[in-house]
């Protein structure tokens, strides 16, 4: 659930004139128009990516905890057999 939602102002601006270099066509061929929608886009593009990458960790945090657990517990059965 996105703490975006619901808001629909909209806002357009032009890339500052600054920000094209005449020397680079390629620049000036990529320029467009920002808007209010693209930004709340990319911000929940950005928070679905940051989800995803918690619940990797979380998963990856259990794993290494099942690891430890099972490495220790073979090292208590090594132990016991010396």
């Amino acid at each position: 659930m996105s703490i975006f939602k619901g808001c629909r102002t909209q806002i357009s601006y032009p890339l500052p004139r600054e920000a094209y270099s005449s020397a680079d066509p390629a620049a000036q061929s990529t320029a467009r128009w920002t808007t209010f929608e693209d930004v709340v886009q990319r911000l929940e593009e950005a928070e679905k990516s940051v989800m995803m990458l918690t619940e990797q960790t979380q998963v990856l945090r259990e794993a290494q905890e099942k690891w430890r657990v099972e490495r220790n517990e073979l090292i208590k059965v090594q132990s016991e057999e010396i």
